[in-house]
C-alpha cells in the first residue's frame, strides 16, 4: 500500500514539484463531494481558513496574486448564498484524479 500510495505522491509532483498528501486529499475530496464549500474542505483537511485559501488557490486556473495556477479547481461563488464558495473539478481535475485513483488501485 506504500507502494501505491508513494507513485501517487510522484505522480501528483509531476505537476508541480512541490505537491504534498494534503494536496491529493483535496483532489480526492472534491472528487468524492463535487461542489463541497470551502469550510467543508478545511474542516475534512483540519487547517484553518487562510491554510485553506492558499491550498485551493494552488489549484484554481489563477492561484495568489494572480499567478498561473494548475487549474485542477474550479472555486465559485454559490448563486444562492454568495457568502459561500463552492469548490469542483475542472476537465483537467477530473482526469488527474482518474489517473490518482488508478495508481492507488491498481499500484
Amino acid at each position: 500500500m506504500i507502494h501505491r500510495l508513494e507513485k501517487a505522491l510522484e505522480y501528483g509532483r509531476t505537476l508541480d514539484a512541490e505537491v504534498q498528501c494534503n494536496h491529493l486529499l483535496t483532489l480526492l475530496y472534491v472528487a468524492r463531494r463535487p461542489g463541497c464549500t470551502m469550510t467543508e474542505l478545511w474542516d475534512y483537511l483540519q487547517i484553518t481558513s487562510g491554510a485553506g485559501s492558499r491550498l485551493v488557490s494552488k489549484f484554481t486556473e489563477y492561484g495568489a496574486h494572480r499567478v498561473k495556477g494548475l487549474n485542477l479547481l474550479s472555486c465559485d461563488t454559490d448563486p444562492d448564498d454568495r457568502r459561500l464558495k463552492r469548490v469542483t473539478l475542472t476537465p483537467k481535475g477530473a482526469q488527474f484524479v482518474r489517473h490518482l485513483l488508478d495508481l492507488i488501485d491498481k499500484g
